[in-house]
C-alpha cells in the first residue's frame, strides 16, 4: 500500500490504539493560516501543510508528523483520507468514520470553515469540551467538510450498534435460559 499524500482541504484520519478508533483533522496550508488567523493564533512552527485538529485539550494546529504520532509511544500512524459521497453499500461495508454518504464542500470552503472556527474565541471555547457524542475530532472535521452542524459521530453510532447487538443477544439468551428452566419444572 502506498502512503497517502495529503492535500489542502482533506479530512484526514489516523487509527489509534490498535485500530480501535480514529483521530480526525483538516489539512490547511501555511498560506491559509497566515491569511486567515489572528497573528497571536499563528503557531510558531509552520510547515507547508498543517492539520487543524480537536482533542481533549480543544482545537489545535499541528504538523502532519504530530498528527500522525501517538503518545506516549511516539508511533507514527499511516494517514488516510475520509471519503465523501460514498456509495451506500460501500458505506455500510466500511468502518465508521472512514467514509460518509454526505457530499463534501469545495476545499477552499473546508479550509475556511476550519480556520474560522479556530480563529473565533467563542468557538474555540465550545470545542474545548470533548464529548464522544457531539464534540469530538470527527465531528469537527465533518462539520468543516459539510456544514452539517449536529450529527452523531459515526464511531459513536457504530458503538451504539455494538451495544444494541450485545443487549439483544443477551436478552435472547436470558429468555432462552428462562424457557429451559420452565420446561424442566413442568
Amino acid at each position: 500500500m502506498t502512503e497517502y499524500i495529503p492535500r489542502r482541504g482533506d479530512h484526514l484520519y489516523v487509527w489509534r490504539k490498535i485500530r480501535i478508533y480514529q483521530h480526525h483533522g483538516i489539512v490547511v496550508s501555511k498560506e491559509d493560516i497566515i491569511q486567515i488567523l489572528s497573528s497571536e493564533l499563528i503557531p510558531e512552527k509552520l510547515e507547508k501543510l498543517m492539520i487543524v485538529e480537536q482533542n481533549i485539550h480543544g482545537l489545535n494546529i499541528v504538523t502532519l508528523k504530530e498528527f500522525r504520532c501517538e503518545r506516549p509511544f511516539n508511533y507514527l500512524h499511516d494517514i488516510a483520507v475520509a471519503r465523501y459521497k460514498t456509495d451506500p453499500m460501500d458505506y455500510y461495508l466500511n468502518r465508521s468514520g472512514t467514509c460518509y454518504l454526505t457530499d463534501r464542500l469545495p476545499e477552499d470552503v473546508i479550509v475556511k470553515n476550519a480556520l474560522i472556527i479556530y480563529n473565533d474565541k467563542r468557538q474555540r471555547d465550545i470545542w474545548k469540551t470533548y464529548s464522544l457524542v457531539i464534540k469530538n475530532c470527527e465531528q469537527f472535521a465533518f462539520i468543516c467538510s459539510t456544514n452539517v452542524e449536529y450529527v452523531l459521530g459515526e464511531q459513536v453510532l457504530m458503538a451504539c450498534n455494538v451495544v444494541k447487538c450485545i443487549f439483544i443477544n443477551g436478552m435472547y439468551n436470558a429468555a432462552k435460559f428462562i424457557f429451559q428452566i420452565i420446561r424442566r419444572n413442568i
